[in-house]
Formats: structure tokens, C-alpha cells, sequence
């Protein structure tokens, strides 16, 4: 899997968060703060002519969580953020969830 994805040039985009560092804002506050910023950061480390699919593990906290948590990455992909606008869709889609426990396939290390 690995040399797959080296071969096909598969890059990978992180944001850490150390809440300690952070504003003393709510969870949910610090949750939607962190999905922005990857947000903004997955479109700038895309090329003009690139485009990605976003599939984040599914929210711990059950139900309604992941629905708060999807909602706010679908007024991503509707309205972007202050500095990126989805005009060009790069993000072909809405930002998907699942497990990652099922999608072990698409995870590129020790399982």
C-alpha cells in the first residue's frame, strides 16, 4: 500500500491540536476550529489543477455529535472559510465519515 501511494504521489494532511495551547473554548467550539483549519490546509497544499475527497473518522460521542460534526463540514464545502472559497471544488465532495476500523484499506500504516 505504501509504495501505491508513493507511486501515485498520495500526500497526507494533518493538523494537531494541543487544547492546553488553545483558547479556553468549548469542545465543540475547539472541534469546529480544528476542521477549519484542515480544512484551508488540504485546499492550499492542492495544486490548480488537483482535486481530493476528505474521509475523516467518524466523531466519537455517537449520533447527534457526528451530525453537529458533518454539518459544519458540509457549510465547509457550501461556504468555505474566510480565506478559502469552494469556487474551484478541489474537494469534490462533502467531507465523508466512517470508522476507521472499515476502511483499514485506505490507511497507510501498521493496522
Amino acid at each position: 500500500m505504501l509504495t501505491a501511494a508513493i507511486d501515485l504521489e498520495v500526500t497526507a494532511t494533518v493538523v494537531v491540536c494541543a487544547p492546553a495551547l488553545m483558547p479556553p473554548w468549548p469542545k465543540e467550539r475547539l472541534q469546529a476550529e480544528m476542521l477549519t483549519y484542515l480544512y484551508e490546509r488540504i485546499t492550499y497544499s492542492l495544486g490548480e489543477n488537483e482535486s481530493c475527497l476528505i474521509i475523516a473518522d467518524q466523531p466519537g460521542g455517537g449520533h447527534i455529535d457526528e451530525t453537529r460534526w458533518l454539518s459544519g463540514a458540509l457549510a465547509l464545502d457550501t461556504d468555505g472559510t474566510k480565506y478559502v472559497k469552494p469556487e474551484h471544488k478541489q474537494i469534490v465532495l462533502p467531507i465523508v465519515t466512517t470508522r476507521s476500523d472499515h476502511v483499514a484499506h485506505l490507511q497507510l500504516g501498521p493496522v
